[in-house]
């Protein structure tokens, strides 16, 4: 079966509270004073604002794919992963995945390597210093995470029709309902566009944010991560 993760929308283990130090002023920095101004263009009256938005949009959507500002998506630069996540608040533990600000994912090293083992070069990883409140290392290592993999095999005809709904009729993204096993159980997905794949987005449907096979659940299970709320949802 397929598995659907939904990111945390309250503050704790799953999203703490806290915010990149120094990343916005780095690709504003580089923004000024190394792009060419015919890139510069490209982001239109915001500038470096719209170049760092557009940057952390990169971490969430398929390259080559565009919206709003019409400018397509692309692979992520070596100069624009984040470096350093400062926690606001003390927090004992943290979940072997959580959301940072800008929605951006960290994993711990475990998350990181049960991934690999399954799909080795398909979704791209970055260390990332976490450090408290005090300035002090996070005692465990974390890892940036841009999930490499979007797939269309979200079936809504198949699937339960209270169990998902759109924003609009002009919408061509789909929301899971309500934050429910029920409802996530209700969520049909084609076993044929699925297979062979691990970890993956979905093109049309955007919450939950995360899929990922049995397989790697197994893999999850077995190194005892904690993960946010995730359900089994139903092949076709």
């Amino acid at each position: 079966m397929v598995w659907g993760l939904k990111l945390s929308s309250g503050f704790g283990d799953y999203f703490p509270d806290g915010d990149f130090v120094g990343y916005s002023e780095r690709l504003k920095d580089f923004f000024e004073n190394e792009m060419p101004p015919e890139e510069q263009a490209k982001y239109g009256e915001f500038r470096g604002a719209g170049y760092v938005g557009h940057v952390v949009d990169n971490f969430r959507y398929e390259s080559g794919t565009a919206h709003g500002d019409g400018n397509p998506f692309r692979p992520v630069a070596e100069h624009e992963w984040p470096e350093k996540y400062e926690l606001y608040k003390t927090y004992k533990t943290l979940g072997s995945l959580f959301m940072m600000n800008s929605r951006l994912l960290a994993v711990d090293t475990d998350f990181k390597n049960a991934v690999e083992r399954l799909e080795p070069g398909v979704h791209e990883f970055r260390s990332i210093e976490v450090v408290t409140h005090k300035g002090q290392a996070f005692p465990k290592q974390y890892h940036t995470m841009l999930i490499g993999r979007f797939l269309s095999s979200f079936d809504p005809g198949k699937s339960d029709e209270e169990s998902w709904r759109k924003p609009s009729e002009n919408h061509e993204y789909y929301l899971v309902r309500r934050d429910t096993k029920q409802c996530m159980s209700g969520l049909a997905f084609s076993r044929s566009a699925m297979d062979g794949a691990h970890l993956w987005r979905e093109r049309h449907l955007s919450k939950p944010e995360i899929f990922f096979s049995d397989a790697l659940k197994a893999e999850f299970d077995k190194s005892n991560l904690r993960l946010p709320k995730n359900s089994q949802m139903k092949e076709v």
